[in-house]
């Protein structure tokens, strides 16, 4: 079986998916091709062998080009028929797409060679970019327009952005391709709740199949936090931990400032993930710390922390729930989009969205129960559910599906 990998990072929660897909494939004797936008960042963990579509330059004229033309979809011909052209060299049994709305795809060029090739596809969904007409997320904006057209859309200027609408016409593109591809298609998206927003979308009837994202469980476990305080500037005292790669309203930041206001003296929020333009400004109470890519230090601040939250008001999953679970500490979380589906009462705390007072009346229950007890519970309730490997290997088994039928 030869595979090919595609994403818009080689990083971050998405990147390392779409390699441990990879890794794992090989490791079963498959051929893999990995490819993704050639960038600063992507560079640094850029390995031999990887396919780099496009250029920095191309990338960001085409983002210059998108703000004022009629989609982003339709500029980046040149990379994209040189992508192309290595998949022909490569000759894949099937392609597993990730995120691709970051400027780097010519989306009618690139799917009209896969439809013609008739190449299987197999599609994780890690947002709800795929069935808008413009954006990744909609919860938190009341607009249900993806269910029936978008269009008039007042959010264009937000990820992935744009200076005009073109919502409208980026909501038929997409119908017309997707649903042109037939039952070559396969969705997998990463939550229950995420797949029932597809039953309301255009692509209701498209094959889909539930694939949650998984974590090292190796490296995730109650761990010694031994130096951790020091390295991060984490001062002594009960630790309420979040963790985001970036951080705005829609990741529960305004309700954090106010939860910091009723918390005692020695209780401490830490955000990490914090940015240069935040950090400096953090009000008393919450330390921030920069993002780390190293899954060992975030073990160590998990298992640090007396409690974890997730207040974010939209998530298609939420890694950083099932990663603090892992370490042993529980997590409050808000009552909305995929979060409820990981959390039950051996590991932490629902609670409605948006009640900061409710917040720190959980945090004050999860207190009241000493540490070890909860540390217990929570690594048994997710015991071989979420292990990376075991995941990556289910995808090995959608793919041969797909393949033969």
């Amino acid at each position: 079986m030869r595979i090919v990998e595609i994403n818009s990072v080689n990083r971050g929660s998405t990147g390392n998916i779409m390699l441990g897909v990879a890794s794992v494939a090989r490791d079963n004797g498959y051929d893999v091709l990995v490819c993704y936008p050639k960038s600063r960042d992507n560079m640094l963990k850029y390995k031999k062998g990887d396919y780099l579509i496009g250029n920095r330059f191309s990338r960001n004229v085409g983002r210059l080009l998108s703000q004022h033309f009629k989609s982003e979809h339709c500029i980046h011909i040149c990379s994209t028929l040189r992508l192309i052209c290595k998949l022909k060299r490569f000759h894949p049994d099937v392609i597993h797409i990730h995120n691709i709305h970051d400027s780097f795809l010519n989306f009618p060029l690139f799917f009209r060679y896969i439809k013609s090739a008739g190449m299987p596809i197999v599609w994780t969904l890690h947002d709800c970019w795929l069935y808008t007409g413009h954006c990744t997320h909609y919860v938190g904006t009341g607009c249900n327009m993806w269910q029936i057209e978008c269009k008039d859309c007042k959010y264009y200027d937000q990820y992935p952005h744009s200076s005009y609408d073109d919502s409208s016409y980026n909501f038929k593109l997409k119908q017309r391709i997707l649903l042109g591809l037939g039952h070559k298609l396969v969705l997998a998206p990463v939550s229950k709740w995420l797949a029932d927003e597809l039953k309301k979308s255009f692509l209701k009837n498209v094959k889909c199949q539930v694939m949650s994202n998984g974590i090292d469980m190796d490296v995730f476990k109650p761990i010694t936090a031994a130096g951790v305080r020091d390295k991060y500037g984490i001062p002594d005292g009960r630790i309420i931990l979040a963790a985001a790669t970036e951080w705005s309203d829609r990741k529960g930041l305004r309700d954090y400032y106010m939860l910091a206001k009723m918390l005692s003296k020695n209780e401490y929020i830490v955000l990490v993930g914090i940015g240069n333009d935040l950090i400096e400004n953090l009000p008393a109470g919450i330390v921030g710390v920069k993002r780390t890519d190293s899954k060992e230090d975030m073990a160590k601040l998990y298992s640090l922390a007396n409690v974890v939250l997730s207040l974010s008001y939209a998530e298609t999953f939420g890694l950083t729930i099932i990663e603090s679970i892992a370490c042993g500490t529980p997590v409050v979380a808000y009552n909305n989009t995929a979060q409820p589906e990981l959390i039950n009462s051996e590991n932490g705390l629902i609670v409605e969205t948006g009640n900061v007072d409710a917040v720190y009346a959980a945090i004050q229950q999860i207190f009241a129960q000493k540490k070890e007890t909860w540390s217990f519970l929570c690594r048994q309730s997710i015991v071989n559910k979420y292990d990376e490997q075991k995941l990556y290997k289910e995808y090995l088994n959608v793919f041969k599906q797909v393949i033969y039928e």
